[in-house]
């Protein structure tokens, strides 16, 4: 998916009330066992990067209360959302011009 369809889908969402854009992907491993023995296993895993969810949370503007008021602490500073940062007023900047 090229950026400029995340950021349609994601204004869609944002302006229109359209279903969010997924973000999630699905990663598909084997298991390279030497034992000729025992079976290959796949493992799935579902992601979600943080940044896409957060990008999510921060575009609908009924979200932003809970964004500053919940806790992130547990997260690396560099994926944690600073509350002294104004994320809307920059979404919106970005957007186009506040009315």
């Amino acid at each position: 998916m090229s950026s400029s369809v995340s950021s349609v889908e994601l204004q869609s969402y944002a302006l229109h009330a359209r279903p969010a854009p997924c973000s999630q992907v699905l990663l598909f491993f084997e298991d390279e066992s030497t034992d000729g023995q025992r079976p290959r296993r796949t493992f799935t895993v579902q992601v979600e990067p943080l940044f896409a969810r957060q990008l999510l949370f921060l575009s609908h503007p009924g979200s932003m209360n809970y964004i500053r008021s919940h806790e992130l602490s547990h997260l690396p500073a560099e994926h944690s959302l600073s509350p002294t940062q104004d994320y809307h007023r920059v979404i919106t900047h970005h957007n186009g011009p506040q009315n």
